[in-house]
């Protein structure tokens, strides 16, 4: 079976390049873009064009999303992470070797948009180190970290006690993020098993919402919740309660941190 290619272009960046398969099913996408054809219909089609070409990365995150629609989380967690396994075959020999993809070409933001959405579907089932992997990949790919990967890979680092990463992720987060606040906090707990009491006062003090939230006795996504969290500029109320629901898998594997930082 032919394989995609990693092709140079300006700026020391690289682009995918699909061999003439890829195209031969790239109309069904168009298809579907336009309202058709029917569900049942697009996801017997998609199955099989990724059966004869499963590097079709832009026709694996239509198919997800279609089982996501159905409500079949389950099927659209193993398409992209099949998905992601064809990307990883595509990576060179040579680890040494840059392979920073441009992101302005579609079939480029597929392949990340799969890594991004695997890496965060095995957050959500406690696979932390799998997650971190597909995370590492991306930035290898998306140096610029459109997908603020960074966010969520120090929150792994900290639950593999990978010390070292997490020191230098963490120092690339915004000085001001809630992220790097809650971050740094838990970091601290983890590797000393103490709450700072500096950090849990800077909480307190700078970011008064994330501190009410993971104080908090309840964490329910309601009405308002997802109401505003697609607005353009959602409250820092609706933010605290994202993050809070972003990294909850790490409070339910981790259970100690929460308690300490209620006491404290």
């Amino acid at each position: 079976m032919p394989k995609p290619i990693f092709e140079p272009r300006e700026g020391e960046t690289f682009s995918i390049v699909h061999p003439a398969i890829y195209y031969a099913s790239s109309g069904l996408l168009k298809q579907l873009a336009a309202g058709g054809p029917a569900a049942s219909d697009a996801v017997a089609r998609l199955t099989a064009a990724l059966e004869n070409y499963p590097y079709h990365f832009e026709g694996a995150l239509a198919l997800a999303t279609l089982h996501t629609v159905a409500g079949d989380l389950e099927k659209a967690c193993n398409v992209r992470y099949r998905a992601c396994q064809h990307i990883l075959d595509l990576l060179p020999d040579d680890e040494e070797e840059e392979c920073n993809l441009d992101w302005e070409a579609r079939e480029n933001q597929a392949a990340m948009e799969l890594l991004h959405a695997s890496a965060i579907d095995h957050v959500l089932i406690g696979d932390f180190e799998l997650a971190a992997a597909l995370f590492e990949t991306l930035l290898e790919f998306d140096p610029e970290d459109h997908f603020e990967a960074s966010k969520t890979l120090v929150f792994c680092y900290i639950a593999l006690e990978e010390r070292e990463l997490f020191n230098l992720t963490l120092g690339d987060l915004d000085e001001k993020s809630a992220e790097r606040a809650v971050a740094g906090l838990w970091g601290t707990f983890r590797f000393t098993g103490k709450i700072d009491p500096e950090q849990f006062a800077a909480l307190h003090r700078h970011l008064p919402e994330v501190f009410a939230e993971f104080r908090g006795e309840t964490h329910e996504p309601g009405e308002t919740y997802l109401a505003e969290i697609e607005s353009d500029r959602p409250s820092r109320m609706i933010q605290a309660r994202r993050l809070w629901l972003q990294t909850e898998p790490f409070w339910m594997e981790f259970s100690d941190f929460i308690p300490a930082l209620k006491q404290a």
